[in-house]
């Protein structure tokens, strides 16, 4: 979840002054810029079904199993940016965003359930051309990514999943506990003002952001609010929990989650472990985001995953 949060860039990159002065999109436009060059990452688009997809790019064109990343239901593809600058000097990643998220096109009569985003990865996949791969994806993305697994073992050589939804069978988290009282869901919010509480529900160590890339950010999640949140409604629909849904699964699956997880309960991350073949599991003291909030802790755990899966 969450569109990226450029602001950690130094303010160096285009003066203090311009900073503070500047309009809000084109400055937060610029940060992404600034982000996604120092990740080696390039925006690019894909024609699936007729419809566009946008992705992000980089790292060595002869990886022949890329790593392709999948954000949670508030999120996109720059949620991955941060992480992303530790993965390219060795891996082809490709972030991506799914149908109607980000910048890709809305698919009219498009299932925005769990099923119907498992069957847009798979089109995307395809478009793509990716007949071996790794996936990562973050909450929804997970499940979505963990599914995909399950149906195409053969074409996936691994799972990452930090902090995913769907494990029904885990300890009811801050966010459900708020919800089941009667309150308003904080992913998706209502108007400008409601932007730093709904990250302190995602991070437990927020980052201070200036306030014009503080406007664009709010504003483009406003923009995307009301589509946001009937996706997640959708996924809370669901009655199939994830850890029977991939029970015995032996796709190599690294688990990451953090300890103060509001949106999840960190009770999920044993119990998904529990029913894969391969699984392992690291807890880090953050919140839901842990390759936003601790990208290099996060990063250099993933690379030994993968390296320990070539020397296995």
């Amino acid at each position: 979840m969450l569109i990226l949060l450029f602001c950690l860039i130094s303010l160096s990159l285009v003066g203090a002054a311009a900073w503070f002065l500047a309009p809000a999109a084109p400055l937060r436009d610029l940060v992404v810029a600034v982000e996604r060059k120092r990740a080696g990452l390039a925006a690019k688009t894909i024609l699936v079904q007729g419809h566009t997809i946008a992705y992000l790019e980089g790292g060595p064109t002869t990886d022949a199993a890329p790593i392709l990343l999948v954000h949670g239901s508030s999120g996109e593809k720059d949620n991955w940016t941060r992480i992303a600058r530790f993965l390219t000097p060795r891996h082809r990643v490709i972030a991506i965003d799914l149908p109607g998220f980000g910048d890709s096109a809305r698919w009219p009569g498009h299932d925005i359930g769990l099923q119907g985003q498992v069957a847009a990865l798979a089109a995307i996949v395809d478009a793509l051309g990716l007949r071996k791969l790794h996936l990562g994806g973050n909450s929804m993305g997970a499940r979505v990514i963990a599914l995909y697994a399950a149906a195409h073992p053969d074409r996936v050589r691994s799972l990452w999943l930090p902090g995913p939804s769907g494990i029904l069978s885990a300890m009811p988290s801050d966010l459900l506990r708020h919800l089941q009282a009667g309150g308003d869901n904080p992913l998706f919010i209502r108007s400008m003002t409601d932007y730093p509480v709904y990250l302190s529900w995602l991070m437990m160590h927020p980052p201070s952001i200036p306030a014009p890339v503080g406007r664009a950010l709010a504003e483009r999640a406003l923009g995307k609010a009301d589509f946001h949140r009937s996706v997640f409604d959708a996924f809370a629909r669901e009655t199939a929990s994830l850890e029977l849904s991939v029970s015995g699964m032996t796709v190599p699956t690294r688990i990451v989650w953090g300890e103060h997880d509001r949106i999840w309960h960190v009770s999920g991350a044993a119990l998904l472990a529990d029913h894969l073949t391969r699984a392992s599991l690291l807890l880090l003291p953050c919140g839901h985001l842990p390759m936003i909030e601790m990208p290099e802790a996060v990063a250099t755990d993933y690379l030994a995953f993968l390296s320990s899966l070539s020397t296995s």
